[in-house]
């Protein structure tokens, strides 16, 4: 699993690559060309290993909300709380 070079997903002046063309080529902008897998930035090169990550991510996540608490408050404050 290696990322892209630095820069090779940014959007441009026109915007990304999901952001122009029909409909069907607005999808395939999601999707790295290379691999076929969606855009990601845990430098994922199958559908196995990008949930495999996102997976373990999730379950840190989880223990850290477990451990902090859900916010008093649903506002912005905790919001920001939850998605520091």
């Amino acid at each position: 699993m290696q990322p892209g070079p630095p820069g090779s997903w940014a959007v441009s002046q026109v915007g990304g690559p999901w952001q122009v063309g029909d409909q069907q080529a607005r999808w395939a902008g999601y999707l790295d060309p290379a691999t076929g897998v969606l855009r990601n930035l845990v430098g994922a090169d199958t559908p196995e290993q990008l949930r495999l990550v996102e997976d373990r991510l999730v379950e840190a996540r989880s223990f850290e909300l477990e451990e902090l608490g859900l916010p008093d408050r649903y506002n912005v404050g905790g919001f920001e709380q939850v998605h520091h």
